[in-house]
């Protein structure tokens, strides 16, 4: 197991080599989409490493993972766009909504990047998504849409990406932005209060005294992998009970909480040092 987890992330990391994604972030985002991946080498061989890390790169708003991505598969998207029948003007349009729900969504909508799950490999998925935008960009307008097309597989939303965080700055999500902010870290801090004595020394030791897997799993006499698994699980439990606070305490639907986490989410790990910095001040 630790074999094949170090194997999954060093090939992904040699491969992006110019996107910085520590293997704690890695791992704790294949956690969070595929629990299952952690439980045996059959199952941790099976992920699309390579293409899961980019995706969480460019769900951390990472701009020279957006960039990459989208020199990858830009050309192969202007494809699809094209054989889905889609004219000059329409691709263009098509092109856009599909970088907006990609990339940046307005709430309470979620971006499709940050939960590619890594079972299938990322342009298949991708193919699916473009086909299925201009699918809607044609019904919208009215046009005819074949059999085969009504039939061609949706874009699944627990498994899907974003871009415009990175490229749209109007006023408006700003302050979408700046309000998502605040009540994910009014909710958060209810959350880290939460914390089960073991689970707040694990992630004391992590963030706060900057231990990595290999210092902790022999400080807790365990093996590396096994770390890496409780590191996942005490990051998943923080985000479940950010996710209630959001709904309990501050009222928010259950459609409007995946926005909330999606805007702040990705700054978890500096959530999780300050909240441990500021206490050991005070």
């Amino acid at each position: 197991m630790q074999a094949a987890i170090t194997a999954l992330h060093e090939d992904a990391a040699a491969h992006w080599s110019t996107l910085a994604l520590s293997a704690d972030r890695f791992v704790g985002h294949l956690a969070e989409r595929q629990p299952d991946a952690l439980r045996s080498v059959a199952a941790i061989d099976a992920v699309h490493g390579r293409d899961l890390y980019l995706a969480c790169a460019c769900a951390d708003g990472n701009a020279a993972a957006i960039e990459a991505f989208v020199d990858r598969f830009g050309v192969d998207i202007e494809r699809w766009s094209a054989r889905a029948g889609l004219t000059g003007s329409e691709r263009g349009d098509a092109l856009q909504d599909l970088h907006i729900d990609l990339f940046w969504p307005e709430p309470p909508r979620t971006p499709q990047i940050a939960t590619y799950s890594g079972r299938a490999p990322l342009r298949a998925w991708l193919r699916a998504v473009t086909m299925h935008a201009a699918i809607k960009l044609r019904r919208g307008r009215g046009t005819t849409v074949s059999a085969g097309e009504r039939d061609a597989p949706a874009a699944s939303q627990a498994d899907a990406f974003s871009i415009a965080w990175a490229t749209t700055g109007s006023p408006e999500l700003v302050a979408m932005k700046h309000a998502a902010e605040a009540s994910f870290e009014a909710a958060f801090s209810l959350a880290m209060e939460q914390l089960t004595p073991p689970e707040r020394t694990l992630l004391r030791q992590r963030y706060l005294d900057g231990l990595t897997i290999d210092d902790l799993a022999p400080l807790h006499g365990v093996h590396r992998a096994t770390m890496a698994r409780r590191l996942a699980q005490a990051r998943a439990a923080v985000i479940e009970r950010t996710r209630a606070a959001l709904g309990e305490r501050f009222g928010l639907a259950a459609s409007a909480i995946d926005g909330v986490l999606r805007h702040a989410g990705s700054r978890f790990d500096l959530s999780v040092s300050r909240h441990f910095r500021e206490r050991a001040d005070g």
